[in-house]
């Protein structure tokens, strides 16, 4: 995992990604099941809740859904979907 959309130059917040990505990039918050749907042609972002901070990371493909929403893992996750070509944009996704 490793491409990100960064926000808090933009709020000075570490938190409210899901909101201010929504709000800023016309994004729509959907249940994990329906993100999985569109992974592959819209732009997934799953902002995982870290207790400190909040990361919005772009699931690029599926394999990068997977170890997103990796069962294991007991953080608090949103998914937020954007325009794909907005989310490469946004988090310096290679082209």
């Amino acid at each position: 995992m490793g491409y990100y959309i960064k926000t808090e130059e933009e709020t000075g917040e570490h938190h409210g990604k899901s909101k201010f990505i929504v709000e800023k990039y016309a994004g729509r918050i959907v249940t994990e099941a329906e993100a999985c749907q569109v992974v592959d042609s819209e732009g997934v972002i799953v902002v995982c809740d870290n207790g400190m901070f909040e990361a919005a990371g772009f699931a690029f493909d599926q394999g990068e859904f997977n170890a997103f929403t990796n069962p294991d893992d007991a953080r608090r996750k949103t998914f937020v979907v954007i325009d794909r070509e907005k989310a490469k944009e946004l988090t310096n996704y290679p082209r």
